[in-house]
């Protein structure tokens, strides 16, 4: 092997740990964006503490789940509005926002601010008889 060819095998073999390297950040960047928006799913929390600010919001007939959440974002009442949409998703919600004029509060987090809007507005309760 002569100079030149070992040379070229080096820089060969730095361009390909180069390229691994690139690919192995741009997965990990991802797969933990990937899983903070999974976790946010199910953990969000409200903006603020209570009382929070609370604003009137007016929903009207035919709006998307996604224009309901971009106003919300724009209020401030919710982070991120894709967050709130997967969220409505998979809630039991879904397909449920109801139009109307609703008074939600920065102190809500967007699973009661679905509740509210879908007009599941009482407290339930759970009793269990217990037999002595």
């Amino acid at each position: 092997m002569n100079a030149r060819q070992i040379i070229s095998s080096t820089v060969w073999t730095l361009l390909k740990l180069c390229i691994l390297v690139f690919i192995l950040t741009y997965i990990f960047h991802y797969a933990s964006d990937a899983y903070n928006f999974g976790y946010r799913v199910f953990t969000e929390e409200p903006m603020t503490g209570p009382p929070g600010i609370v604003y009137s919001v007016s929903i009207s007939e035919g709006k998307s789940v996604k224009e309901i959440g971009k106003a919300l974002e724009q209020y401030g009442l919710i982070d991120d509005w894709k967050l709130f949409y997967v969220q409505n998703l998979l809630s039991q919600y879904k397909d449920g926002l109801l139009p109307g004029t609703y008074q939600l509060s920065t102190a809500m987090t967007p699973t009661e601010m679905m509740a509210i809007m879908a007009g599941d507005t009482e407290e339930e309760t759970q009793e269990e008889e217990i037999d002595y």
